[in-house]
């Protein structure tokens, strides 16, 4: 899971009209959403339509870092067990060389 969000500065202009009670129950209510997946239930209507926008933007990101999380993971592990099997041919070889046991 992600700690951290993004706030493109072009949202700027529409929560400058907002008043600052207003401003703050919309960051209340975008952290809520991102940290606990809580959707907000005392937004004001302007607001209720910027979160909709930071919603879908929020939950667009999160399955593109869940997908590269993912696809990263299933890379380390291939890379491990690739790593293990190169090993353990190493020992192999090394336990045949000190028998004297043919390659």
């Amino acid at each position: 899971m992600r700690t951290s969000l993004i706030l493109h500065f072009d949202l700027l202009p529409a929560v400058d009209m907002l008043s600052n009670a207003e401003a703050g129950k919309f960051l209340k209510a975008i952290l809520r959403y991102n940290v606990l997946g809580v959707l907000p239930d005392n937004l004001g209507s302007t607001s209720a339509i910027l979160f909709q926008q930071i919603r879908a933007q929020h939950d667009r990101d999160q399955k593109r870092y869940d997908d590269i999380s993912a696809k990263r993971s299933q890379a380390g592990q291939a890379k491990k067990s690739s790593r293990e099997a190169q090993e353990l041919l190493e020992l192999r070889d090394r336990l045949r060389a000190e028998k004297g046991l043919p390659e």
